[in-house]
């Protein structure tokens, strides 16, 4: 999918989301756009909550992906402004203390924490019982 127009072109010009067409049917997808030098302060932007908006009207459920919380402050800037955020783990990469600060940078801000999504988890067939 082409990124050369996106989210940092709708927040930095406040033009109209260029969503582009996927091969599932009825999903849309808004790149991030060209990387502007200072991230922060694109994401801090009025112009976020605006854009947020349009895409809400537009759309029956708008996913961000955002960068690791505790690495970037990207995760902390845009949870007060979505309804809820799903931390997303690696098992056996993704150390306690990284998780646990992830999660206490959400809940600094005032975001809400829906859940946690454990990726490459390794299924013990015989331990695994209902």
């Amino acid at each position: 999918v082409p990124n050369t127009v996106g989210f940092s072109n709708a927040v930095h010009d406040g033009s109209t989301p260029q969503l582009q067409e996927t091969s599932t049917a009825g999903l849309r997808l808004l790149t991030s756009g060209p990387a502007y030098s200072n991230p922060g302060d694109l994401l801090a932007s009025d112009r976020v909550a605006h854009l947020f908006a349009t895409l809400r009207a537009d759309a029956d459920t708008v996913f961000i992906d955002a960068p690791p919380a505790g690495i970037v402050a990207d995760a902390a800037i845009l949870a007060p402004q979505v309804d809820g955020v799903v931390l997303v783990i690696s098992a056996f990469r993704t150390r306690r203390e990284d998780a646990t600060r992830a999660k206490e940078q959400i809940e600094r801000v005032h975001g809400s924490l829906l859940g946690v999504v454990l990726n490459n988890a390794r299924v013990d067939a015989i331990r695994y019982r209902y």
